[in-house]
């Protein structure tokens, strides 16, 4: 029966002659549509089976069929074919021919074995089909797929390895290895006919391929560590070490070693830290400057916002004391710069490992032992004591001091401080008042002694004037220090309820933006973006139109030249201004209410900065805008412009 025309299988036999035997597998289609053909009338029963099925039922059993085909196939591709080529026109034809489609056991991915076939032609590589064609979670299929693997990176094909696993959905660890390794053994034999930077850029790569192939922190850092053994360079090694150090924090940070290793993995980091430190500050002098552009720091703001104790870490391993002056003088500048880059825990980490004391970090440390209350003025030792009566440096990297500098300890007293809202008998008020004026006493010297020591520093002068400036908001709204210096964004406390005098708050202000180390732009960008705030609040719920604009709840008619005082940039804050007012429009009469007020704030910007062209802007369109006024008769809101001197002027 197997045999008569009529049945699947005689033509499915005939296309393996055609395919096999003849390699004719374009004309071996129309014998395998035949199958198919046959095979869609037969009927389905997957519980007979050849054992059981005494009479022979299972001959016309399209379940029993279909089985034998596949089997006929994976054999033949298996087993019948000497030439890669022809067993990839093999696959081809079964997969163009769609000779799996309905088919109701289970089957290969003969599409995936054709592109697995098309990956290793050229290679001269052969693969186990019989393997590749069973299960894919049988183990003869994933031993077949690595072995296939492994081929390809021996014989060099590093490429064609790629596009294989990338196929199968295999890690490419193994292959980018692999493919560096050899890269690396090459590179090395071409040593001495390229520079130390060449090198340099050698391992940059080799970085960013394994970052775009996504391979396992694991496998770099072991592949980082063995071949800074290698490096020709100090230089080079500490290039190779760092990028070993940062693969090895990822493994950290994404809780890749189980808790038993995690002390382990702790002393490896530390020990490769070190010995990272150590290869920079062995480098040639003209070489410091470029590679301490690109340190690697563990600050992940770059705002301070730790406490001196969650910032001083002991290393694990025994301290290595330097001897050489030239290499204390690089620790030194190493350290100043961590320092700039507000990066404390790697400054005080390479302090403990050297055993050294940088003058500028010792100085910090004793500035935040201050602000927290760990110590008081009276404990400075000799050496920080004298700075107090020394003058301060005159470093450009201090930060400009705004005009609300004269006003900002006597600001101190009329805080939330001495306002405890509670009655008290005469005698408990007075011993209230006496240890809340001993306490304030005692707060602003510690401020004055803060500011003093923080004129002192050659190095982290940004850090030093966040300490001064979260310390002396803390004065100021009565909160305690470490809530102000913990909050990452302290501008939001620009929108809590601050204390009632204008020239507090505002002091407050320019302290929380000297504290968040914002720059002229961004201070002009982000008062814009508060007026912007204050007005569209005010005209989305004020009925009267006579009220007054407040922002953090200063009335800005009143206080805006206080406001002005926080921008430095006064002709930015003026365009940044009208450009919100220009895209405003005046389609309704809230717009028209927001852009008089706008244009208020723009033309005050511009006076103070004795900008004439931005003046001329702003009086172009008060001009076009007191048009639109009187021809809508909006009267209310023209005479709520007219004690303004713009728009006066126009009026007349």
């Amino acid at each position: 029966m197997l045999f008569l025309p009529e049945n699947p299988l005689c033509a499915f036999t005939e296309f393996l002659m055609e395919s096999v035997a003849k390699k004719n597998f374009k004309g071996s289609i129309k014998s395998l549509k035949a199958f198919k053909a046959h095979w869609f009338s037969m009927k389905i029963n997957q519980s007979v089976t050849t054992c059981e099925d005494l009479e022979g039922t299972f001959l016309n059993n399209g379940y029993w069929v279909a089985s034998v085909a596949v089997s006929m196939a994976c054999i033949a591709l298996g087993k019948c074919f000497t030439s890669s080529y022809h067993q990839l026109l093999f696959i081809t034809t079964l997969c163009e021919s769609s000779f799996t489609e309905h088919l109701p056991v289970n089957v290969p991915d003969f599409h995936l074995l054709a592109q697995l076939a098309e990956c290793l032609s050229g290679s001269g590589l052969h693969a186990d089909w019989a393997s590749l064609c069973k299960n894919k979670t049988c183990s003869e299929y994933q031993a077949e797929l690595q072995h296939c693997i492994d081929q390809l990176t021996e014989v060099g094909r590093y490429q064609q390895g790629i596009e294989f696993v990338t196929l199968v959905g295999l890690p490419k660890d193994c292959v980018m290895i692999a493919q560096w390794s050899h890269e690396f053994e090459n590179q090395d034999h071409m040593v001495s006919h390229q520079s130390e930077g060449d090198g340099t850029a050698f391992w940059y790569r080799c970085q960013q391929a394994f970052r775009e192939a996504g391979i396992s922190p694991k496998r770099a850092v072991d592949f980082f560590k063995e071949h800074s053994e290698k490096a020709s360079s100090h230089k080079e090694r500490y290039h190779i070490l760092k990028m070993a150090l940062t693969w090895q924090r990822e493994i950290q940070e994404h809780g890749e070693m189980h808790s038993d290793c995690s002390s382990d993995m702790n002393y490896e980091e530390d020990v490769m830290e070190m010995e990272m430190w150590k290869c920079l500050l062995q480098v040639d002098t003209e070489l410091e400057e470029t590679l301490l552009q690109n340190i690697p720091t563990t600050a992940a703001s770059k705002l301070l916002c730790n406490l001196r104790r969650e910032l001083q870490k002991v290393p694990r391993i025994p301290r290595e004391p330097l001897t050489d002056e030239e290499q204390i003088t690089r620790l030194n500048m190493l350290i100043g710069r961590l320092l700039d880059q507000a990066d404390v825990a790697t400054a005080s980490r390479l302090e403990e490992m050297f055993s050294h004391r940088n003058e500028d970090l010792q100085l910090l440390w004793t500035c935040m032992s201050l602000a927290e209350g760990e110590m008081t003025p009276y404990q400075l030792n000799a050496e920080h004591r004298m700075l107090l009566s020394e003058p301060g440096s005159k470093s450009s990297g201090t930060y400009k001091r705004r005009a609300l500098q004269s006003v900002r300890l006597s600001s101190v007293s009329s805080s939330g401080i001495n306002s405890s809202g509670l009655s008290q008998s005469p005698l408990n008020q007075s011993i209230s008042s006496e240890y809340t004026e001993i306490n304030l006493r005692d707060k602003q010297e510690t401020l004055s002694v803060l500011e003093k020591l923080v004129d002192h520093l050659q190095h982290g002068r940004k850090l030093g004037t966040r300490i001064v400036c979260c310390y002396h908001v803390s004065l100021n709204l009565d909160k305690p220090y470490q809530d102000v210096l913990k909050l990452e964004d302290p501008l939001r406390l620009l929108h809590s309820p601050l204390a009632d005098d204008s020239c507090s708050k505002l002091v407050v202000a320019s302290d929380l933006m000297l504290a968040a180390q914002m720059n002229s732009e961004e201070v002009s960008s982000f008062l814009c973006q508060e007026i912007i705030s204050a007005i569209r609040n005010h005209v989305e719920g004020e009925t009267n139109i006579f009220s007054r604009v407040r922002m953090w709840g200063c009335d800005l008619d009143l206080n805006f030249h206080l406001v002005l005082e926080l921008c430095d940039d006064l002709s930015s804050l003026g365009t940044k201004l009208m450009a919100e007012a220009t895209q405003l429009g005046t389609s309704h009469l809230e717009a028209y209410k927001e852009v008089v007020e706008i244009l208020i704030r723009a033309h005050d910007c511009y006076t103070a900065a004795l900008n004439m062209e931005g003046i001329a802007a702003v009086l172009h369109q008060a001009h076009m805008l007191t048009a639109n006024l009187l021809q809508r008769q909006e009267w209310a809101l023209m005479v709520r412009a007219l004690p303004f001197p713009i728009f006066n002027w126009m009026a007349v």
